[in-house]
């Protein structure tokens, strides 16, 4: 991480960091770091401490993607961490409120991981 910082802008080095996390091959040029992610690669996603220290950083810099929010929660979830994976929803949908697909997986999660009806509505 440290070197990758050295040669590049941290925009840069996040993006760079987050392809080589989800991506098995090279990805097609794009301008926007929102461009659809590919399928996970295992070194990463296996290893959830480095996974969400790279996340959290990117998502620091791009909170607007939300389908990166939408994969960081399902690793967290994948790892058993369904409270944590509440919380990374609850982080996206305050970071793209008008994102309705962004509440839709949200909402999903939250039923599917058993909240209460009435804690859902209020």
């Amino acid at each position: 991480f440290l070197s990758c910082l050295l040669s590049l802008s941290l925009s840069s080095c996040l993006w760079h960091m987050m392809q080589s996390a989800f991506h098995s091959a090279p990805p097609a040029p794009s301008t926007c770091p929102c461009a659809p992610l590919g399928p996970p690669r295992t070194p990463l996603q296996d290893d959830i401490h480095s996974l969400r220290e790279v996340m959290d950083a990117f998502l620091a810099e791009f909170p607007l993607c939300f389908g990166y929010w939408k994969k960081y929660a399902e690793a967290e979830a994948r790892h058993g961490q369904l409270e944590r994976a509440g919380h990374v929803y609850e982080r996206g949908v305050a970071a793209v409120p008008y994102s309705v697909d962004m509440w839709a997986h949200y909402c999903t999660h939250r039923l599917n991981s058993g909240a209460a009806q009435e804690e859902m509505e209020g």
